[in-house]
């Protein structure tokens, strides 16, 4: 069920496409099906003009009987966090949130169901327990809700922007400064599989910080190389000797640096929070599909992170889309040449943060990567420079003032 109050006069049909992201085919079998009703009265008409005011109320249809064999719904989705009014799990890329007329493969709602969890019916039946939502080859932390009363609280957070989402994602080319993306988002008028920067669309702020780029892990590489080298020297080799202490030095260094990032400003309690996490990637698993990703020049992508402020369809997307930016293996927005070989978006939901409804206290999530997602560091010897630069309560303080970035509008 939602109710959506029309801020202009435009069509039911057109209104409805925009606000709930999804095609107007869909949105006209829905309004046929006698789901809509435009203050108060059923309306069946795609073309009807609303009126500025006007209540939209949708009641979703509840979904044909389950069909969804049992060998289908056979794999494992990875459970982050569970009470008795809500969980969040680590989505899979490739899997589809919620059920719709155009999805004929398993969703993640028909798993919830299938494993016997009780969820909210607020969003609906087809959109049971689904506080948030997450693009099929979108990966990560996903919050649902058991109940109506933990759904209502959530959503309204979603709202006040009280919850939060982080994201890492690769793309195509450096960013040159931290920045914040404040650029309204509707259909694009020009291609209805998309959404675009649109005068008059909806409010979207996103910010975006660059962890790394191609450049410097390419320098990365070749230290760790070069450190190699002098470490395979003969020891018996007095020049060798001399360089092999050289090389302990710089790694005892590296050491010392990643102990400083770690430990800077944090309590004994975030500091040994932060290693657990840190354990945690050192050990990658992901219960989904393992997508294939052919080989990635080091200097061909940036590992970023990106903050969401509000939750627009696509807005990372769209928003990078808009300063020529573009995340690897997202084939709509970005560009087919050696994006075509990458079979996912590069894009995960890595932390999320709310207020849970029942105990008011803050929850912070994170959602392990996925193998796929860095398998660009296999055969490398950077891994832990890389995992010292995700490690949660790092990426969280890259957000902690953005009020000096540079601002699109």
């Amino acid at each position: 069920m939602d109710n959506l109050i029309a801020q202009c006069s435009q069509r039911l049909d057109v209104f409805l496409s925009s606000q709930l992201g999804i095609s107007r085919n869909q949105i006209s079998n829905l309004i046929k099906s006698t789901a809509v009703r435009v203050d108060g009265a059923v309306q069946t008409k795609p073309g009807y003009k609303l009126s500025v005011g006007e209540l939209v109320h949708i009641d979703y249809p509840a979904p044909a009987p389950q069909q969804t064999s049992a060998d289908r719904l056979n794999f494992d989705v990875e459970i982050l966090y569970e009470d008795d009014d809500l969980l969040v799990v680590n989505k899979p890329a490739g899997l589809t949130v919620h059920p719709a007329a155009s999805v004929k493969e398993p969703t993640l709602v028909d798993w919830l169901k299938s494993r016997g969890y009780l969820l909210s019916t607020l969003g609906g039946e087809l959109r049971a327990g689904i506080v948030h939502r997450l693009d099929k080859l979108t990966s990560g932390a996903l919050l649902v809700a058991k109940n109506n009363a933990a759904h209502a609280v959530l959503s309204a957070q979603l709202s006040d922007k009280s919850m939060g989402r982080i994201y890492l994602a690769l793309i195509d080319l450096p960013l040159k400064e931290p920045c914040v993306i404040e650029r309204p988002i509707s259909r694009n008028p020009a291609n209805r599989l998309k959404m675009g920067i649109v005068p008059g669309g909806r409010s979207a702020k996103s910010a975006f910080y660059e962890i790394l780029s191609g450049a410097e892990l390419s320098e990365l590489q070749n230290s760790a190389e070069r450190c190699d080298k002098i470490l395979s020297t003969s020891a018996s080799d007095s020049t060798a000797a001399g360089k092999s202490a050289g090389a302990d030095e710089i790694l005892n260094n590296r050491a010392d640096n990643a102990d400083k990032i770690l430990t800077a400003k944090m309590s004994a309690n975030e500091t040994r929070a932060a290693r657990l996490a840190e354990n945690k990637f050192l050990n990658f698993k992901n219960p989904a599909q393992n997508y294939k990703l052919p080989p990635i020049n080091l200097k061909s992508f940036n590992l970023v992170a990106a903050k969401l402020f509000t939750g627009r369809t696509h807005q990372i997307r769209v928003h990078l889309s808009s300063i020529n930016r573009h995340i690897l293996g997202d084939h709509l927005y970005g560009f087919k040449s050696e994006n075509a070989k990458i079979s996912r978006i590069l894009l995960h939901a890595y932390l999320l943060y709310f207020i849970h409804p029942r105990s008011g206290k803050e929850v912070k999530i994170c959602a392990g990567l996925p193998s796929e997602f860095l398998n660009f560091t296999t055969n490398q010897k950077v891994k832990d420079e890389i995992y010292e630069k995700i490690l949660p309560t790092n990426v969280e303080r890259y957000f902690s003032d953005t009020s000096g970035w540079l601002r699109y509008v």
